[in-house]
């Protein structure tokens, strides 16, 4: 399976529900590696991805915003 699913519109979308991701660790889980992959701190470019190699597509899309403390 090849092909990505394209993390900046997932990131806006938790945004329009209100929260401020800005300054956050962004990271998303690997099925794969049973992890999370840490992609950059907010904003994330809008070419960023997730490999669909990476993910479950039967399982909702796991995203981490940890904030980063300056």
């Amino acid at each position: 399976m090849q092909g990505n699913v394209l993390l900046a519109p997932l990131i806006n979308q938790i945004r329009e529900q209100g929260f401020d991701a800005k300054n956050h660790a962004v990271m998303y889980y690997s099925e794969q590696d049973s992890a999370y992959i840490f992609v950059q701190k907010d904003p994330v470019p809008e070419s960023a991805c997730i490999p669909l190699e990476e993910l479950d597509m039967s399982k909702p899309i796991k995203i981490k915003l940890k904030p980063v403390l300056t």
